[in-house]
């Protein structure tokens, strides 16, 4: 999963510089792979399972 969110930054990065990224997950290891700028991340949950809303603003 690791190759997938960094080439997730990867694409943002290079095709829509500007825009804002968001990702719904519970996993902040590979939410941090995607490595953009402006993260900023705020709780949520699915169920009973733990989530986070992560944003990203890249330049």
């Amino acid at each position: 999963m690791e190759p997938l969110y960094k080439s997730i930054g990867d694409a943002v990065a290079a095709h829509w510089p500007g825009w804002r990224l968001a990702v719904f997950t519970s996993n902040d290891f590979l939410a941090k792979q995607i490595k953009l700028p402006g993260r900023k991340a705020t709780p949520f949950y699915n169920g009973s399972l733990a989530c986070k809303l992560w944003q990203f603003e890249p330049v």
